[in-house]
């Protein structure tokens, strides 16, 4: 019986908890900036949220699979989530997706493309974090 517990409750509410559990710090980060906006009322806080799906067949998978398996179809959709504080001078940019193995290449990519549809400055490789 204890095993039997042990392996029904071994996946689920894990990962509703950590889930939940990364939620709940999101949630805190915001309010944290939230609060200090209102404090000191020179903060801008901005959120986002892009579809970053990749392809849904014939793709080798990451790391935990046979070399010769490839995949067939979508479970769900990938999303990356956008966090910007901006002061008025400068601002800062926070992006978390799963990536699988982004680097470098990654970051150039969106630099590039921000300095294309923003204008050169705005954001850098020192004020933009993807994760």
């Amino acid at each position: 019986i204890l095993a039997q517990v042990s392996f029904q409750f071994k996946f689920t509410p894990f990962v509703v908890w950590r889930r939940n559990h990364a939620k709940m710090w999101i949630l805190r980060a915001l309010l944290g900036a939230a609060v200090v906006a209102i404090i000191s009322g020179s903060y801008e806080v901005g959120v986002g949220i892009s579809d970053i799906t990749g392809p849904a067949a014939q793709i080798v998978f990451m790391g935990y699979a046979v070399s010769t398996q490839s995949g067939e179809g979508i479970h769900f959709r990938q999303r990356a989530r956008a966090f910007v504080v901006s002061d008025g001078t400068k601002r800062v940019a926070y992006v978390s997706g799963d990536f699988g193995m982004g680097g470098d290449l990654v970051n150039t990519h969106v630099v590039q493309g921000l300095e294309r549809a923003l204008g050169k400055g705005v954001y850098t490789y020192e004020n933009l974090c993807i994760s």
